[in-house]
């Protein structure tokens, strides 16, 4: 679904590298900081064949959102942006 995501939560802040083996959809990596401030986005496309591409968090991050490509786009999320989390 267009509105849904995988957020990958750390239990500390560090550099992260994500990859796109075994994906089949381009997405949109948001790496996201200790204290839930958009660090960087990377468009990411899937592997099709090794060596796949690697996409780096410009900062410590811990905090990772992985959604559909063109939604930071489509809603506006830049780095900087502070992202707001509600448990349900």
């Amino acid at each position: 679904d267009e509105d849904k995501g995988m957020l990958f939560v750390f239990d500390d802040a560090l550099p992260r590298i994500f990859w796109m083996k075994n994906t089949l959809i381009p997405i949109d990596i948001i790496f996201i900081s200790e204290d839930f401030m958009v660090i960087n986005i990377e468009e990411a496309e899937p592997c099709e064949k090794e060596p796949c591409e690697f996409y780096y968090s410009k900062g410590n991050s811990r905090y990772v959102l992985e959604v559909n490509k063109n939604i930071s786009e489509k809603y506006g999320i830049e780095p900087r942006d502070f992202v707001e989390v509600y448990l349900s």
